[in-house]
C-alpha cells in the first residue's frame, strides 16, 4: 500500500507532466530527508516508467567535516540502489569574493551548472530536486515580507528550464508536506543526515521556519501552509499569463543590439500598455544584459517608471549588477557598464527596500531594514533604559561588537534608528567630496574627512566604507567588518521619546 506522501508526490508528478516514460533522470541528493524521499519515489516508479536514474552530490565546502560525511552517506545511498553517482566539490566562499553574489546565490549558481553540465553529459532531459510544500509556503512568506511582487509571490515553480540547456528542472515533492515526508521515512527506516544550519535563527528562512510561521498556525490559521501553497498556484498562473502577453509584445517594443549590450525601448509604445505588462517587458531588456537573472524589486521599477514619465533627455538610473538606464528623447535604453571597482565605488548609489532584505553585489554587501516597536530593542543596548530582552526572533549573530552612544543604539553590524525621525527613502553610497553628518553625541556636524581622520581609518580605505543615507542626509557610517570606525547620525537616534524603531543590519559577504 503507498504511503500519503508517494499518492502526493505521483499526483504531483501527473498533474504537471514532470515525467515521461523512458526519462533520463538526474536526481540532486543532498542527503537531507526530502531529497533522500525524493530519490526513493522515483526509485519506486523507475520500473513503472522505464526510467534512468542517477544521482548527483555538490560538496559546497561550508560546513566542513559535516559536508564530507553527507558526500559518502549519498554515495553509500546511490550504491545499495544501484545507481550511477557523481559528485564534485565547489569552493563557495571563494566564488562569492569572484562573483560578490551572496552566499545563496552564489551556492544556487555554482550548484545548478553542476546539475547542468552532469545532466548534459548523462544525455538526462530532467533534474529532480527534492523542494516541498513547505519551501513553497516559506518561500511565499519571505516574499510577502520583503514586499515582493507577483513573480516572487508565485514561489517556487514546479517545472522550469534549466537554462537554455533544453534540460527541465522538475519538483515531485513540491505539493507533499514535510511530515508527510517523514512518517515516510519512519514507516521505511530510512535515517537521512540532518544539516544543523537549518536549526540556526541567524538565518531568516530558518527564523520564518522554526518561529513565524509555527506562531501564525498556532494563532491565526492553522493552515497557513496550505493557504501559502494554494496562493503561489495562483499567482503563479496570473504571472505566467502576463508574461506570454509581454513576450507578445516584446518584438515591437524591445531593439537588442548584435551583441545583447544595449536594449532600446520605444517610450511612446511602453507607456501605452498596461504597467503590468510595462514591468515584465522592463524586466525582460534587463535580463538581456545583465549576467543574473532576478525579478525586479518593486522599489527599482518605481525609479525606472519615473525616468521614464518624468525624466529628462540625458537623465540615468544606475541599478544592481551595473545597469544603466538612460532616458534619451522618446527612448529608454538599458545597458550594463564593465567598470573598475574605483568607478563602482563613485557611481554607486543603491536604494535600499524598506522594510525588506537587500543584497548589493558589486560590493557583497546584505542590508536588512525592518520595523520594531520600542519593547523589542536588546536591553544590552538599551542605556538603562527599561526596554524588555530582545525576543529570540530578533537576536543578533555572534560577533556584534556593541556599543550605545548618548541615546544612540549601535552594533558593529547592526544600528536602531528613531523610525520617525528618518527620512525615507533610504541608499547606499560611498563619500562624495564634502560629505558631512552628525556624530552620535555632538552638538554640530563633522567633515567625513575629519571624521575618518580622527578614528584612524587610512587614506586607502575611506574610498570603501559604505554610507547609509536617508533624504536628509548620511544617517550610518557603516562598519561592516568591525574596525571600530562605525557611527550613527545623533538626529536619528533613538531616545526617550522613540515610539518606533528602524532596525539596519548588514553584513559583507567574505
Amino acid at each position: 500500500m503507498l504511503s500519503q506522501a508517494l499518492k502526493e508526490a505521483r499526483r504531483t508528478v501527473e498533474k504537471h507532466r514532470m515525467l515521461d516514460d523512458g526519462d533520463r533522470v538526474l536526481v540532486a541528493v543532498s542527503g537531507g530527508p526530502d531529497s533522500v524521499a525524493l530519490l526513493h519515489l522515483l526509485v519506486s516508479m523507475k520500473e513503472k516508467r522505464n526510467l534512468s536514474l542517477s544521482v548527483a552530490h555538490l560538496n559546497h565546502r561550508l560546513r566542513g567535516k559535516s559536508a564530507d560525511e553527507d558526500a559518502r552517506y549519498v554515495e553509500r545511498l546511490s550504491e545499495k540502489l544501484g545507481l550511477p553517482f557523481f559528485s564534485a566539490r565547489k569552493n563557495v566562499r571563494s566564488f562569492m569574493k569572484k562573483t560578490r553574489l551572496s552566499p545563496e546565490e552564489a551556492a544556487r549558481k555554482l550548484r545548478y551548472e553542476f546539475l547542468g553540465k552532469v545532466a548534459g553529459s548523462q544525455n538526462a532531459g530532467k533534474v529532480a530536486l527534492g523542494h516541498t510544500a513547505d519551501d513553497q509556503a516559506e518561500t511565499v512568506l519571505l516574499a510577502l515580507i520583503r514586499g515582493a511582487g507577483l513573480a516572487g509571490l508565485a514561489g517556487i515553480p514546479p517545472v522550469r528550464p534549466l537554462g537554455k540547456s533544453g534540460i527541465l528542472v522538475v519538483r515531485p515533492l513540491i505539493e507533499t508536506f514535510r511530515a508527510e515526508i517523514e512518517r515516510y521515512l519512519k514507516a521505511k527506516g530510512i535515517s537521512p543526515r540532518l544539516d544543523a544550519s537549518n536549526l540556526e535563527t541567524v538565518y531568516l528562512r530558518n527564523r520564518v521556519r522554526r518561529e513565524l510561521l509555527p506562531l501564525i498556525g498556532a494563532n491565526y490559521n492553522p493552515g497557513i501552509k496550505s493557504a501559502l501553497v494554494r496562493l503561489a498556484a495562483i499567482l503563479r498562473e496570473d504571472n505566467q499569463y502576463l508574461l506570454e502577453e509581454s513576450g507578445k509584445l516584446a518584438p515591437e517594443l524591445l531593439d537588442v543590439d548584435p551583441e545583447r549590450r544595449k536594449v532600446r525601448i520605444d517610450l511612446p509604445t511602453l507607456k501605452s500598455i498596461p504597467a503590468a505588462l510595462q514591468q515584465r517587458l522592463v524586466r525582460g531588456a534587463i535580463n538581456v544584459v545583465s549576467e543574473n537573472r532576478k525579478p525586479l524589486s518593486l522599489t527599482h521599477w518605481e525609479r525606472v517608471r519615473e525616468l521614464a514619465e518624468s525624466g529628462r533627455t540625458g537623465s540615468y538610473l544606475t541599478l544592481p549588477e551595473l545597469i544603466v538606464v538612460k532616458k534619451e528623447y522618446d527612448n529608454l535604453l538599458i545597458m550594463r557598464q564593465d567598470l573598475s571597482r574605483g568607478d563602482v565605488l563613485r557611481r554607486l548609489d543603491y536604494e535600499l527596500e524598506v522594510p525588506g532584505s537587500n543584497y548589493i553585489p558589486e560590493i557583497g554587501l546584505s542590508v536588512d531594514v525592518s520595523f520594531l516597536e520600542c519593547g523589542e530593542i536588546p536591553a544590552s543596548l538599551s542605556n538603562g533604559k527599561a526596554i524588555p530582552p530582545l525576543s529570540p526572533l530578533n537576536k543578533g549573530g555572534s560577533g556584534d561588537s556593541q556599543k550605545a552612544g548618548k541615546g544612540g543604539l549601535l552594533a558593529a553590524r547592526r544600528a536602531f534608528f528613531d523610525r520617525d525621525r528618518v527620512r525615507l527613502p533610504l541608499h547606499v553610497r560611498f563619500r562624495t567630496a564634502g560629505d558631512s553628518f552628525q556624530p552620535l553625541g555632538m552638538r554640530g556636524s563633522k567633515k567625513l574627512k575629519d571624521f575618518f581622520i580622527d578614528r584612524k581609518v587610512l587614506a586607502g580605505e575611506r574610498d570603501e566604507v559604505p554610507l547609509l543615507l536617508s533624504k536628509s542626509g548620511i544617517i550610518w557610517v557603516m562598519d561592516p567588518a568591525g574596525r571600530g570606525w562605525g557611527m550613527m547620525a545623533d538626529e536619528v537616534k533613538v531616545t526617550k521619546r522613540t515610539a518606533r524603531i528602524l532596525k539596519v543590519e548588514i553584513e559583507v559577504s567574505p
